[in-house]
């Protein structure tokens, strides 16, 4: 009995040693910069309903700068409110380049609220989050959300942690 307890207390302290050294090896890297539009890709029709304005807009393309470096493909839908200029924002991303060292292939979802000037239909502010759902190469394990904002005509800034 004495030895089934011992064997069984030692697996625990197995598994235990072993889940924390996956954390220890695990490193959370701080990350700024700005995220620069470089292809505004295809959207479709525009859908009125009521003073609500929606677009779906596919293949844009996006280069990051700082502690993220590359670009990124990304879907978004867009809905806006004809009456209060009152913006959302939403999509998924797949980015090609590096965190820091570690390079290769991130997914993300996102999105974002703000405001539109009604008159110009230019960007007041729109403000986000964005959290990865996947990755390949040495972003494989990478986990974490980015918040990022956008003022004006840009370039949105970004900043948050990733867990590599």
């Amino acid at each position: 009995m004495r030895i089934g307890r011992v064997s069984h207390l030692v697996s625990i302290v197995a598994v235990l040693v072993l889940a924390a050294t996956g954390v220890a090896n695990a490193a959370t890297v701080r990350v700024s910069g700005t995220i620069t539009e470089v292809s505004p890709g295809t959207c479709g029709d525009f859908v009125l309903r009521g003073q609500m304005l929606s677009l779906h807009c596919e293949g844009l393309i996006d280069a990051w700068a700082g502690g993220i470096s590359g670009s990124g493909v990304f879907d978004e839908a867009v809905s806006l409110n004809l009456v209060s200029g009152a913006v959302q924002v939403s999509g998924a991303e797949t980015f090609d380049g590096c965190v820091g060292v570690s390079c290769g292939t991130l997914e993300w979802t996102y999105h974002g609220s703000g405001r539109i000037d009604l008159a110009t239909f230019a960007v007041v502010f729109i403000n986000g989050e964005q959290h990865f759902t996947g990755g390949t190469g040495g972003l494989e394990e990478a986990k974490g959300s980015l918040r990022f904002s956008l003022i004006g005509a840009g370039p949105a800034t970004y900043e948050g942690s990733i867990v590599l």
